[in-house]
């Protein structure tokens, strides 16, 4: 088990629902059941409303994947709407959890990546969809995965997936790459989630937010025979996400920018 596998396996036993959506308020076991998976249902229905307002085809009777599904929050709304979907995730615990979330969707399947690595080299989708996930994986990673994923396409078939672009401070990248890499050096989150879990555990997961440009994306889809459809800024980052996406019409002037990009396999 690799580092970030563990982290994300320790996230699953202590609070998993909080470990995926964030909100401060529903830290230690404050997320109750019907409301975090009814954010599922909002974010996908967001979505799906989404893709029709661009005029791309969706074809609700091929195989979807949703990429680091967590327990299921939306691996289920998407087993509400097409006839067969998967939800893949690196921890043990996040899989072994949405498969108890999920018993009443038999057209939903789980499987865990324990070896970081895609296993759906035989199979080709219709839709695929990742959120609140590429931005946890190093950058030269989290790129590769886009371009497996877009091997994992049906010809005409679409990929959505959010991811973070760039930090700011004042509305500068530069002057928020600086900061973001001081903080990384100095530990800041990491002394902050000590504090957090220290009444509950002596260990203490290290999630990091990494960036990756929007340059370095167009190129990868356009190796692997893709075209952008649309980008979205989103909320994804704002530290009062709490699984509420919505779409932004003006880049943010502190902190993360997230993007939401809208793909079509060629």
């Amino acid at each position: 088990m690799n580092v970030a596998q563990a982290d994300w396996e320790l996230l699953a036993q202590m609070d998993p629902m909080w470990a995926i959506c964030s909100d401060p308020a529903k830290a230690k076991g404050g997320w109750e059941s019907e409301d975090f998976f009814t954010t599922g249902e909002e974010e996908i229905n967001k979505v799906m409303f989404y893709l029709t307002s661009l005029g791309v085809e969706i074809d609700y009777n091929s195989s979807v994947l949703d990429f680091g599904c967590g327990i299921g929050r939306l691996t289920r709304a998407l087993g509400n709407r097409f006839k067969y979907v998967y939800g893949v995730d690196i921890s043990p615990t996040m899989i072994e959890r949405a498969l108890a979330w999920t018993t009443d969707h038999k057209n939903v399947n789980f499987v865990c990546m324990e070896d970081c690595a895609l296993r759906f080299q035989e199979k080709k989708f219709g839709f695929i969809y990742s959120s609140l996930v590429l931005q946890h994986i190093e950058p030269s990673t989290a790129n590769r995965y886009i371009g497996e994923l877009m091997d994992l396409l049906d010809s005409r078939s679409i990929l959505v997936f959010q991811i973070a672009d760039s930090y700011r401070i004042l509305g500068n990248p530069m002057i928020g790459q600086i900061f973001n890499n001081f903080r990384a050096r100095a530990k800041i989150r990491t002394r902050m989630r000590n504090l957090w879990f220290s009444k509950t555990t002596s260990l203490t997961p290290h999630i990091r937010t990494y960036g990756l440009l929007e340059n370095k994306i167009r190129q990868t889809i356009k190796a692997h025979s893709g075209h952008i459809v649309n980008i979205q800024l989103t909320n994804s980052l704002k530290p009062n996400f709490n699984g509420n996406l919505r779409f932004l019409d003006e880049t943010p002037y502190f902190g993360w920018v997230s993007k939401q990009y809208c793909v079509v396999k060629d």
